[in-house]
This record gives C-alpha cells, sequence and structure tokens, in this order.
C-alpha cells in the first residue's frame, strides 16, 4: 500500500500496456527489454511509417473503445483481490492521455471515461490527465 499525494491510499493496482494485459505480464516484459515496436499502418507527415506498440486483440478495436478496454483490463486486475460485494465501494481514477497527446482532448478524454463506464457498467471516480 502507498500513500498519495492527495493523502489517499492505494491498496492494489493493474495495467493493461503495449507488452502485456497484466502486472504480471508487463512486468516480464519490461524486465526483459521488450517494447513490442514495430512499424505500423500508419504514416507520418512526409508517408514514412509510425512506429507503434500495441497488444493484438480479437476486436481489432482503435481508439477510445480500445483504450477502454485496456481499462477494463487493468481495473479488473485491480479489483481481483476483492469480493464482487466490494467493488462498488471501491473508487476508481482512470489516467488518461495529456491534452498534448494523441486522443489527449478534453473531448476524447470524455469519451474514453463513458466508453470505460459502459465496460466497467459502472461509473468512473475520476479521470486524470
Amino acid at each position: 500500500m502507498s500513500e498519495n499525494v492527495d493523502g489517499s491510499k492505494t491498496i492494489y493496482s493493474g495495467i493493461c500496456c503495449a507488452v502485456g494485459y497484466n502486472a504480471p505480464a508487463a512486468s516480464c516484459a519490461l524486465r526483459a527489454s521488450l517494447d513490442n515496436f514495430s512499424e505500423s499502418d500508419f504514416k507520418d507527415r512526409t508517408g514514412e511509417p509510425i512506429l507503434a506498440a500495441a497488444l493484438m486483440d480479437e476486436a481489432r478495436l482503435w481508439g477510445s473503445a480500445r483504450l477502454a478496454q485496456w481499462a477494463w483490463f487493468a481495473i479488473d486486475e485491480a479489483l481481483e483481490p476483492f469480493d464482487e460485494a466490494e467493488h462498488a465501494a471501491i473508487p476508481i481514477v482512470l489516467c488518461v492521455a495529456g491534452d498534448d497527446r494523441p486522443l489527449g482532448s478534453a473531448d476524447e478524454r470524455l469519451h474514453t471515461m463513458k466508453e470505460a463506464e459502459q465496460a466497467l457498467e459502472r461509473p468512473i471516480a475520476k479521470t486524470m490527465a
């Protein structure tokens, strides 16, 4: 457990990122210096392929729908040690892209939060950029 700047405490956390769907997988990949980057189908302004890292999923989701799914994986992992009856009482803080990042506009953050709430079937307590 760690205490946060605002006095709240983090008891458990989860992660879903380009190298793993959960903390054990992501930690192992990062310790092994894996990054999953490769040339994507996206092009920069000069027509060169952009390097990107992403987990491939069966749904082939993009944008805020993918971010919401990844958030669901991370939140599901964070809630794993608790009884389902306790889940509704545990606040969820969703950290999202800042204004200067892709999908970082206020509208995109709101859309991502709404997608995550729908996937989780419960409200998000707070979003932080």
